[in-house]
C-alpha cells in the first residue's frame, strides 16, 4: 500500500491520500479489484510494474495499464517501474494516459527509482521523456538510498517515493526510522509538500 505522506495530520495540514497496491490481488479480476479497492475509500490506485530484473518478482506492464484504464477512467494511476530500464518503457505506459473530465487533473503518473539511472548518468533524461510524454513525474528510492540522491530533482518532480519496505517483496513490517527522509524532503521543500503531494510513502503489501 503507498499512502501520501500529506496524511499525517499531527504533523501539519496536508489531507490524506490513500492508494493502495493491486499487486496481490487476483490479476485475472484486476478491474473488478480495483473496482472494490476503489469503493473502499481508496484515493487512488498504486500499480506495482516489475520486470523481473531490478527485483526478483515479474507482475504486469504496460499493456495491463491500459486495459486497466479502460475500466477506469477517472481515477489516478501512479504507476511505480520497478524495472531496471525505465526509459524503454516511458512511452508504452503514456498509452494510459488521462485528464479527468471535470478536474483537468493528470490522471497517470509514471514513478521510477533512483537507483535504475544515477550509476547510468539517466535520471535527467527519464524525467525529461515522462514530461514530454505527458505524465507526471514520481522519483522513487530504496530504503539502502540515502535521500541526498534525490534532492537535486525534486524540484523538477511530481512526487518523491520514500520506500519503508524493501521493493519486490510482500508482508514486509513499516520501517520507521525511513520518517527521517520524509522530515529531510519536507524541511528543504516546504511550500510543495501539500500543494504539490511531494512526498509520498511505501508502506508495506499485505501478503
Amino acid at each position: 500500500m503507498a499512502g501520501l505522506c500529506g496524511s499525517f495530520k499531527a504533523c501539519h495540514c496536508c489531507t490524506a491520500r490513500i492508494g493502495p497496491s493491486v499487486l496481490d490481488c487476483d490479476t485475472a479480476m484486476l478491474a473488478t479489484e480495483a473496482a472494490r479497492a476503489l469503493r473502499a475509500g481508496a484515493d487512488y490506485l498504486h500499480l506495482d510494474v516489475m520486470d523481473g530484473n531490478f527485483v526478483p518478482a515479474i507482475s504486469f506492464g504496460a499493456n495491463v495499464i491500459g486495459k486497466l484504464r479502460a475500466h477506469h477512467p477517472k481515477v489516478f494511476f501512479d504507476c511505480h517501474m520497478m524495472v531496471a530500464k525505465p526509459e524503454e518503457q516511458v512511452e508504452q505506459v503514456a498509452q494510459a494516459k488521462a485528464i479527468h473530465p471535470d478536474t483537468k487533473k493528470n490522471l497517470l503518473q509514471f514513478t521510477f527509482h533512483i537507483e535504475t539511472t544515477k550509476s547510468r548518468g539517466k535520471t535527467q533524461e527519464v524525467i525529461d521523456l515522462v514530461k514530454q510524454n505527458g505524465m507526471l513525474v514520481g522519483l522513487a528510492l530504496n530504503p539502502a538510498t540515502p535521500v541526498e540522491h534525490v534532492l537535486p530533482y525534486l524540484d523538477q518532480v511530481d512526487m518523491a517515493l520514500v520506500m519503508t519496505v524493501v521493493p519486490g517483496k510482500g508482508g514486509q513490517s513499516f520501517m520507521v526510522d525511513m520518517m527521517e527522509k520524509v522530515r529531510h524532503v519536507r524541511a528543504k521543500y516546504p511550500e510543495k509538500v501539500c500543494s504539490r503531494e511531494l512526498v509520498a510513502l511505501e508502506i508495506f503489501r499485505c501478503g
